[in-house]
């Protein structure tokens, strides 16, 4: 449909859109377009940024929670091996080192070579458990003393009394024995006797006290 305008041309122009209105609705919507464009940028850039510090902070509490549960893992292991060690004290604190034990009675036997005072030998050893924990081992020791003189016995008991490992024993037998010949020997007369000693409870002994005993006698 064609419209034609009959107004002259001077009342045409107050028709029209005013320039001054025209540039103020303008300016009008290019800041608001910048106020929201300003806003988004602002606000997406706090989010990014946010988003990359929760990441930080997400990662840092993943390695946290590893550290937390390697830690865990490593006190399950310091507790085995605890128990483990305590363990292995506890069977070393309750037995006795017989190496070293043979080794101080033979050092009695020989008395550093001296016959004079007495030359003894074994029949045999035996060790057993006293059948009672608050003890410890029996051991029995049936051997010979040269010659017929009893003071020969009662000088290998003191001896053997004076020896290291005689501080963890609680009870002996008492010097004693019986003559015996036998003419393969030279001499041929021999006083036998039954060397008899009970060791104390593992607790008791000296190695695992800590002020260690002195041998009896020294």
């Amino acid at each position: 449909m064609i419209r034609i305008n009959l107004l002259p041309e001077d009342l045409r122009r107050s028709e029209r859109t005013s320039i001054k209105l025209f540039a103020a609705t303008l300016a009008a919507v290019v800041l608001v377009c910048s106020g929201v464009g300003w806003f988004g940028l602002v606000w997406f850039g706090e989010l990014a940024q946010l988003e990359e510090e929760r990441a930080g902070v997400e990662d840092s509490l993943r390695q946290k929670r590893e550290r937390v549960t390697y830690h865990d893992s490593l006190e399950v292991e310091k507790k085995d091996y605890e128990s483990r060690s305590e363990t292995i004290q506890n069977i070393c604190k309750s037995r006795l080192c017989w190496t070293e034990v043979l080794d101080q009675i033979i050092d009695v036997v020989n008395n550093d070579g001296n016959t004079e005072r007495h030359m003894a030998w074994f029949r045999s050893m035996s060790a057993r458990d006293a059948g009672d924990p608050k003890a410890g081992p029996v051991v029995q020791l049936p051997g010979y003393v040269q010659g017929a003189k009893v003071n020969k016995v009662g000088d290998f008991h003191d001896d053997f009394e004076h020896a290291p490992f005689f501080v963890d024993v609680a009870e002996k037998a008492a010097p004693g024995g019986s003559v015996e010949l036998d003419h393969k020997r030279s001499p041929p007369e021999a006083l036998a006797f039954d060397l008899r000693f009970n060791f104390k409870a593992p607790k008791d002994w000296a190695r695992n006290n800590k002020k260690p005993a002195k041998p009896a006698g020294k």
